[in-house]
């Protein structure tokens, strides 16, 4: 009987110690702005360019994506509609592209963002491509942008993600 005391014992304390060593989530925001367009055989192709700033600071660690993601109406046997992000702030460091699988109806890229923040408001522009595959299309969808701290960390003050989209062009 005290052999199942002490090993019930070892349990807790294993428990209690494994909560004390947890470190917090790390912060995290994120903004998005709303796209809406048709494609069609005539007009296959839309580009948008994106702007997106970080303000507030300093931080202890910073990581972060640009993201695209899409819903296209009528889901199309025959159409393979694509999308496509760049970076053009770094434009050798980076291109994401994805295609929306035959039946499908959504789809999202995602790109590596602040990269090279040396001061804030840190600014950097990309170029986000939907291509139709031909068909008549509708699509709904959002272009994002996430910045996040470090396990534990706090939010800086004054931290905000703002995102300019023009398009479609």
């Amino acid at each position: 009987m005290q052999k199942r005391w002490i090993v019930r014992g070892l349990i807790v304390v294993g428990a209690l110690a494994s909560l004390g060593t947890e470190q917090a989530p790390g912060w995290y925001v994120t903004t998005e702005q709303p796209i809406h367009v048709s494609l069609d055989a005539t007009a296959s192709t839309v580009k948008y360019l994106v702007h997106v700033e970080l303000r507030g600071g300093p931080f202890e660690t910073l990581d972060g994506y640009v993201a695209a993601r899409i819903d296209i109406s009528p889901s199309q046997a025959s159409a393979t509609p694509n999308i496509a992000i760049s970076s053009l702030t770094h434009p050798d460091e980076m291109i994401s592209v994805s295609s929306v699988p035959q039946g499908y109806t959504h789809d999202d890229v995602f790109i590596d963002a602040w990269l090279a923040c040396e001061s804030f408001p840190c600014a950097e522009d990309y170029e986000v491509t939907i291509t139709g595959g031909g068909t008549q299309i509708a699509v709904d969808g959002v272009i994002q942008a996430h910045a996040g701290g470090g396990p534990g960390e706090d939010q800086p003050a004054g931290t905000e993600v703002l995102v300019t989209v023009t398009g479609p062009m």
